[in-house]
């Protein structure tokens, strides 16, 4: 009997663990479809442009916290909040996406979303969405108890977001390249204004460092980015944009004061890959070697964590 004690054991323990994730999956699924039914009824309610029936999805001591942490505490003052936008913004829209919903009990879900304000109340910031807790009363009813804004994006990062997947770290692919070292590590800004490239290039026995800053130019309507080399040398372009291929017309000044041009060209491949060339360049006037097409390869970070921000 002990030889089959065990092989039932295990089994029973395979199904308990099978059953309990069948029912987290179920009460996931369950959180999911109770916000994003609770939400679609905020947002058409939000169109009406009603602020007592909107501040009735609150609980009687919700509160909002802004991403400036300001807070709005109580349902009579979110519906205050409320009628002064509306009287302001006469005709606004309102969608939120749900981005996730976990359950915390019976009573309690925690969801993360991103509101959309149409038309925007502001072109300056990107929203960067929130946390919600809604909770269930005593009548069965679902309510907001909080919401905390988080930290708005500015509204360059809707324009580099094109560019999120160069984040990382990166090294040419050294079987397809001849004497050539070359790294990037490639990370936000703490908001999320600007991209920050930094880059190491050895060939032969030419040692380089510099840092490429990738930001939006508002004027232009464009991508601009800004490099700045080790040897004291510098230079910056607008970036165009050809299907999955980027063209950066740059120009700038050599360490001795000439006029250093130059036309790179990065192509994403995969979500691990993108090729690298530097193409037409001059020194003075006089043209210079171009860099042959490389190919980069996403590596594991070697660097310490840093915050990506938003």
């Amino acid at each position: 009997m002990k030889k089959v004690i065990l092989p039932l054991t295990a089994v029973a323990l395979a199904f308990f663990t099978s059953f309990c994730l069948a029912a987290d999956d179920s009460a996931d699924a369950r959180a999911k479809k109770i916000a994003g039914d609770f939400f679609q009824s905020y947002s058409r309610t939000f169109a009406s442009g009603n602020a007592e029936a909107l501040s009735a999805h609150w609980k009687s001591d919700g509160e909002i916290v802004d991403a400036e942490g300001m807070r709005t505490l109580g349902r009579a003052a979110i519906e205050k909040t409320f009628a002064d936008f509306f009287a302001n913004n006469r005709g606004s829209k309102i969608t939120i996406e749900l981005l996730s919903a976990k359950p915390e009990g019976e009573d309690v879900i925690v969801a993360e979303i991103l509101p959309k304000i149409d038309p925007p109340i502001s072109k300056s910031i990107c929203q960067a969405g929130a946390m919600a807790v809604l909770v269930k009363d005593a009548g069965g009813k679902w309510l907001i108890e909080g919401v905390r804004e988080k930290d708005p994006l500015p509204a360059s990062y809707g324009h580099l977001k094109q560019l999120e997947w160069m984040v990382g770290d990166w090294a040419v692919n050294a079987k397809k390249a001849e004497n050539v070292i070359f790294s990037v590590h490639c990370h936000w800004t703490e908001n999320k204004s600007f991209l920050i490239c930094m880059y190491t290039a050895k060939h032969l026995d030419v040692v380089r460092h510099g840092t490429q800053v990738i930001g939006w130019d508002a004027k232009e309507k464009k991508i601009r980015s800004w490099m700045f080399d080790s040897n004291g040398g510098f230079a910056g372009g607008l970036w165009e944009k050809t299907g999955n291929r980027w063209k950066i017309d740059m120009s700038g000044l050599s360490p001795e004061g000439e006029i250093v041009k130059g036309t790179q060209i990065l192509a994403a491949v995969d979500a691990d890959t993108f090729s690298f060339e530097s193409t037409n360049r001059s020194k003075g006037g006089e043209k210079t070697a171009d860099v042959p097409l490389l190919e980069m390869q996403r590596v594991k970070s070697q660097l310490p964590h840093e915050k990506s921000g938003g």
